[in-house]
């Protein structure tokens, strides 16, 4: 789990958890909170010490909406390698071109698999479980290969483990 702080004004902050989608499903209670003195605008005469924990009454709201599943940190931040050897941080580029071509990726950063080990290497990768809300309706991007049975992104149950739907 990753977080970034911002403050808001001299009495309030805003903290952004940033993780697997299965982390933030449901509200966070149990947890801790731990600011260095030097963050505090203004000197407090009840504060002593260089750091100030604080683990009541904080209460992460998970909020529902978008999940966005891509690699536009450059690495593989909230993806799991389940198996194999056919995804590392090596394999996530900004390149916007190969030897055959031009990517028509969006954003800046993509998966490339074929950079770090070219096609001999399998491996299999997955986000974290999410439910399909509202109308249904998933959108993905995906290229390289026209092989169903070897190379395609799976939409799985994740209860029943049943692959619902596959594309190439």
């Amino acid at each position: 789990m990753q977080y970034n702080i911002s403050r808001i004004d001299s009495t309030r902050v805003k903290i952004t958890l940033s993780g697997i989608a299965q982390d933030y499903d449901k509200d966070i209670t149990n947890f801790t909170v731990t600011v260095a003195l030097s963050e505090f605008l203004n000197g407090d005469s009840e504060i002593s010490g260089t750091i100030v924990s604080v683990n009541q009454g904080i209460v992460f709201k998970a909020v529902k909406g978008e999940l966005l599943y891509d690699f536009e940190g450059g690495d593989l931040a909230n993806w799991s390698v389940v198996s194999g050897n056919a995804f590392s941080n090596a394999d996530v580029t900004n390149k916007t071109d190969w030897f055959a071509g031009t990517f028509m990726q969006q954003g800046t950063y993509h998966m490339w698999g074929f950079r770090d080990g070219e096609d001999v290497q399998v491996g299999e990768i997955r986000t974290g479980t999410f439910t399909l809300e509202g109308d249904g309706k998933i959108n993905f991007l995906i290229a390289g290969g026209n092989d169903m049975n070897n190379l395609y992104l799976a939409l799985v149950n994740a209860s029943t483990g049943a692959e619902l739907m596959k594309a190439t």
